[in-house]
């Protein structure tokens, strides 16, 4: 029986380690979809939210919603089965609402230009779906999480997450959201802690 949880305390808990969806869901040993899914609709199998649960050091109860705890007695068991057989249409025509959304997203390249001092450094288009996250490695020391959203005026919000090789571990060194017409450039600049800037473009265009 899948659970109702808090997908948003997921995303939030994830992106504060500086996570991306990929990497939750292999440290996790689950599917990057998986993980897309159950942030994108709130409901998890009862394994997938243990998986998630042992990888962020929280129990399942910390942000499964109450209500949908699994519980030992049978007489409550038996009422929950008999509420979700009689809402089973429900969940099934949301569920192929939800797959219909996915199939039918916009789709988002986000042309990308990082430059540090003089030299160029990396240039690189990646396309994703609006609400996807999407990680380039932008520098040998860097990467960046982008999760591009399309508002209301036609305007593309980029939410950004900048990390930077320590040791043997990405560290996050910055989380700018940015908002920006489509095909205009939205600039970032950085201090790269050696007396550097690293300037990046994102130029986002709705396909």
């Amino acid at each position: 029986m899948d659970l109702r949880i808090n997908a948003e305390k997921i995303r939030t808990l994830r992106k504060d380690r500086a996570w991306s969806q990929e990497h939750l869901a292999h440290v996790a040993g689950l599917g990057r979809r998986t993980v897309q899914r159950i942030e994108k609709t709130g409901f998890a199998s009862y394994e997938s939210a243990q998986a998630i649960a042992a990888v962020l050091d929280l129990a399942v109860s910390d942000f499964a919603l109450h209500d949908e705890l699994p519980v030992q007695s049978s007489k409550v068991k038996h009422v929950l089965l008999r509420r979700i057989s009689l809402a089973l249409s429900s969940i099934v025509a949301l569920l192929l609402f939800l797959m219909g959304q996915s199939i039918t997203a916009d789709q988002i390249q986000l042309d990308i230009e990082a430059t540090s001092g003089e030299e160029n450094e990396t240039r690189a288009s990646v396309t994703s779906e609006e609400g996807e996250e999407v990680q380039v490695q932008i520098t040998g020391d860097h990467r960046i999480t982008i999760t591009p959203t399309i508002a209301g005026n036609g305007d593309v919000r980029l939410e950004v997450i900048l990390m930077r090789l320590q040791g043997e571990e990405y560290i996050r060194v910055g989380r700018p959201i940015l908002q920006t017409p489509d095909g205009e450039a939205a600039l970032i600049k950085s201090a790269t802690g050696d007396g550097q800037f690293l300037t990046l473009e994102i130029t986002p265009r709705i396909i």
